[in-house]
């Protein structure tokens, strides 16, 4: 065995590590670590409490090509250095470095009489001097590496000490400083637990070898494994134990838990007062709710929402502010408070939509509903002073997930009313219904839309809707959206038209009502119109010409005659009198 292997076995708190060049120092660790005032000052190479070290795996310092290594008292390595065993540590004297070294000769034990020790303030100089007259020794000593400050876990173990006096560069070793050292407890125990299974299996009279134990045979001289499957067994290991370690938590947690609900009490006289007065507020609530005629919601203030909450007492009567623990979170229009009491340990929850609601989804609807985009919506809601708004992948994955359901919901209504209408005429000794037809446009969704309805009572329903492609710079096409009208925009009124006939004329034919339809006086409507057996008059929207005439004439091409729009107007209407006059007299002959 190998005298470090030797050494390490006489204290816990020994500790081997090897070095680049494969030799071994044993590091000292029953000293605590000892911070000096030298240490708070600038680190530059005048600064004695600091070296330079070139160390594998770790990155230079800003404007360094080497790594700074603290020098602090309390370290302290064991090693051999040519054919002499030394102990080299660092001390301090009257808050300055000492740095002390002792010869043990060929005594690997480090705890014979010492051959020959010196102490200096100039960083092992004296030790130097005395390498350079022992035959022993080789050429020139590296104190740096004789310390092992170029090793990365020494340098680690180092610079964590006085991480938080030098922020920009030694602060991001933490987490490193951490693992090493919970690697160097888990070696620890393995060595333990190793000692244990060979104590366990020396007092059996059975051949070592063939023993078993948890499923594997037990071996006096270990598994042969290679250094990565030591690493990945490591890891596995550390994995489960920490699951074991959170489920074993949770457990203890939920024990302390139960008996805490073993120990309450009964329900007593004032929680049934709290009960009693809780019924008679959400009767109150529902009252004056009733004489407003308030629905489900309400715009409140922001300071208000959360006035209200914190002002809310818990059970144990707690009102002071100071001894409550706020979180918040929110998402879409969604937002969540939960207050903990630091007294009893309460917890309460508060939100600003009911169990059953989901108010991001809900805007979703009603801007669909209303022909209102996106960007409205958004407009809408800033000058109302909400601006924590849902983003614009949930928004329309909502109206994505609902306008199928709304289409359906319209057509099935449409429906009903259509019956309804159909009765009513026929009530009235009418054999004919007189409605209307326009088309609505809408760009709420990720193709533009046209829908047959218009804001007085639908009889017939029916959405036209164009693809939504993109292109990439190589011409390669995407459907983002998939529509039901591959024809020009032009044409989707007369899609919408004619969507809307199949769906109400297999009513009409049933019920043998006719249709008194009025239209824009599109070409291609009257033409279709004309085919359908039940069309009993078409009639033209004369205010919908009359729109069309003035926005002509304020077009750039005819603005010439723009100052002649009322003129031109009321010789329209002259006409459009005339024609009605004429064709009264020829009923009357």
């Amino acid at each position: 065995m190998s005298w470090f292997e030797v050494l390490r076995k006489t204290n816990e708190k020994y500790i081997s590590i090897q070095r680049t060049d494969r030799t071994w120092l044993v590091r000292d660790d029953t000293k605590s670590l000892q911070i000096l005032s030298c240490h708070h000052h600038t680190i530059s190479k005048k600064n004695n409490a600091y070296q330079l070290c070139a160390i594998t795996s770790m990155k230079p310092d800003p404007g360094q090509k080497k790594c700074w290594i603290p020098l602090v008292p309390g370290y302290c390595i064991m090693s051999k250095v040519g054919l002499h065993f030394m102990r080299l540590s660092i001390t301090e004297n009257n808050n300055n470095l000492q740095f002390e070294w002792i010869d043990y000769g060929n005594d690997s034990t480090f705890m014979g009489n010492p051959v020959a020790s010196g102490v200096d303030s100039e960083f092992f100089q004296s030790l130097r001097k005395y390498a350079e007259t022992q035959s022993v020794i080789k050429g020139k000593i590296s104190i740096p590496n004789v310390l092992g400050l170029n090793i990365y876990e020494n340098a680690i173990y180092l610079r964590s000490i006085i991480s938080h006096l030098h922020d920009g560069i030694f602060l991001s070793l933490k987490e490193a400083y951490k693992a090493s050292t919970k690697m160097n407890k888990f070696v620890k125990s393995l060595n333990k637990r190793a000692l244990e299974l060979d104590e366990e299996f020396s007092n059996g009279n059975d051949r070592p070898n063939k023993k078993v134990k948890s499923g594997l045979i037990f071996s006096p001289f270990g598994h042969k494994l290679t250094p990565q499957q030591s690493q990945v067994l490591v890891f596995n290991f550390h994995s489960i134990q920490s699951k074991f370690y959170q489920a074993n938590k949770r457990l203890k947690r939920a024990q302390s838990n139960i008996e805490k609900l073993k120990t309450l009490p009964p329900p007593s006289c004032k929680q049934k007062e709290i009960e009693a007065q809780k019924k008679l507020i959400d009767e109150k609530i529902k009252q004056l709710k009733d004489e407003e005629n308030l629905g489900s919601s309400i715009i409140c203030s922001t300071d208000s929402f959360l006035s209200l909450i914190l002002t809310q007492q818990c059970s144990c009567g707690n009102n002071d502010i100071l001894q409550k623990k706020c979180k918040i979170s929110s998402g879409g229009l969604s937002v969540k408070v939960v207050i903990k009491c630091k007294k009893c340990k309460e917890t309460l929850s508060f939100q600003n939509e009911p169990q059953d609601m989901n108010y991001t989804k809900a805007f979703a609807a009603a801007t669909l509903c209303g022909g209102l985009n996106r960007q409205e919506f958004q407009n809408s809601m800033l000058t109302l002073g909400i601006t924590k708004l849902p983003s614009k992948a949930i928004y329309h994955r909502y109206q994505k997930s609902i306008s199928e359901d709304i289409e359906n919901i319209a057509l099935e209504n449409a429906k009903k009313a259509l019956y309804a209408s159909i009765e009513d005429a026929k009530k009235n000794g009418k054999n004919a219904l007189t409605i209307g037809f326009d088309a609505s446009w809408s760009h709420v969704r990720n193709a533009a839309q046209a829908s047959g309805y218009t804001r007085k009572p639908v009889v017939g329903f029916f959405v036209v809707e164009k693809s939504h492609v993109k292109k990439d710079k190589n011409g390669n096409k995407t459907i983002m959206h998939q529509g039901n009208h591959e024809a020009s925009s032009k044409q989707m009124e007369h899609a919408v038209l004619i969507g809307i006939l199949e769906k109400v004329v297999p009513v009409l034919e049933e019920t043998g009502m006719l249709l008194d339809i009025v239209v824009d006086g599109d070409f291609d409507s009257n033409k279709t119109l004309h085919g359908v057996k039940c069309v009993n008059q078409i009639f033209s929207d004369l205010k919908h010409l009359t729109c069309n005439i003035r926005k002509k004439l304020n077009a750039k091409k005819w603005e010439h005659y723009s100052r002649y729009e009322d003129v031109i107007l009321q010789y329209y209407k002259k006409c459009i009198f005339a024609v009605a006059a004429r064709k009264a007299s020829n009923n009357e002959d």
